[in-house]
């Protein structure tokens, strides 16, 4: 299986095929078409929100009682017909110019080596499912135990919020343990997509955690592990191998882990992790359209996962 990677001058492919990939990955999406608020920010217009969340003027307009489309105000709540996630999502996630960090091109995809059974017990224990609720709808997605208190869970930002208005997806975080556990949002990053949870103070029994790893170490080939519980398996963990197919980096700093490796809608948020058992990421994005892919240089690949490395969240982390 060959891969051709073309190292620059890849700018507005990536742009439109990751931002798909958000699409993909994220937490379950009701059916029907919903509205949602937008706060109005200094420099808005009209015409550019409605063109952010591809509406026309005239219906925003009549939606919120505007009778002068020039004169809206800023912390103005704003709501946004039929804002559909594809939408909202345009514009939310700004990517920089990305260079390849690899220099050698992956001419055959090797085989994912396997874990050892004390990591994928581990793997197991520090993947939880997220379940967020509160406002008539349920929205799933995946959670990463870390830390030595067993307190704290990392997670995808757009499972627990929506990423351009920064509304909450629900007023209560449940994970889906025998426990019956709640978390609360502590801090975020929505610009780099990660949220940061604690388990609600009258939670006791600490969780398992896994050991942090150095995604900076990773190159072209190395494996890598994804534990999720993506929506179809119905509450059941997929723990799949894959290998690295690419880093993609911002000047020195490693922004993204592509890799293989599978993971569904709901796995958002999910551990990634390398071969000697440690977290070097979470799950952000999947990408599986055709064009997207052969574009980006992975012609071969019927599927590619994004990973937001763990040197992404140490903001957070060291907080």
């Amino acid at each position: 299986m060959g891969i051709v990677h073309n190292r620059r001058g890849l700018l507005s492919v990536v742009l439109s095929g990751l931002v798909l990939l958000a699409v993909l990955a994220g937490p379950a999406l009701p059916a029907h078409a919903e509205s949602c608020t937008y706060t109005v920010r200094p420099g808005d217009s009209l015409s550019e929100i409605a063109g952010r969340f591809g509406v026309s003027v005239p219906g925003l307009a009549v939606v919120n009682g505007i009778h002068n489309v020039d004169h809206i105000y800023i912390d103005q709540q704003l709501t946004i017909p039929n804002c559909s996630r594809s939408a909202s999502l345009r514009n939310t996630l700004l990517f920089p110019r990305f260079l390849r960090q690899s220099a050698v091109n992956l001419k055959t995809i090797p085989p994912a080596r396997p874990l050892t059974s004390d990591a994928k017990a581990l793997a197991r224990a520090a993947a939880v499912r997220l379940l967020v609720t509160g406002l008539g709808i349920e929205f799933q997605g995946t959670g990463s135990v870390i830390g030595q208190n067993g307190d704290t869970i990392l997670t995808a930002y757009h499972v627990i919020a929506r990423p351009l208005t920064r509304q909450l997806r629900g007023d209560t975080i449940k994970l889906d343990l025998p426990q019956q556990l709640t978390a609360e949002l502590i801090d975020a990053l929505p610009a780099r997509d990660l949220a940061l949870l604690r388990l609600s103070p009258t939670n006791s029994k600490p969780l398992r955690s896994m050991p942090l790893g150095e995604p900076d170490r990773l190159t072209i080939g190395d494996t890598v592990y994804l534990a999720g519980y993506p929506a179809k398996l119905d509450g059941e963990l997929s723990l799949g191998g894959g290998v690295v197919i690419d880093l993609l980096s911002s000047g020195q700093e490693l922004r993204y882990i592509v890799t293989n490796a599978y993971a569904g809608e709901g796995s958002s948020g999910g551990l990634a992790i390398n071969q000697a058992g440690e977290l070097i990421g979470i799950v952000d994005a999947l990408l599986a359209d055709p064009r997207a892919l052969e574009a980006l240089g992975y012609p071969q690949l019927d599927r590619a996962t994004v990973i937001i490395p763990i040197s992404q969240a140490m903001p957070l982390l060291t907080q």
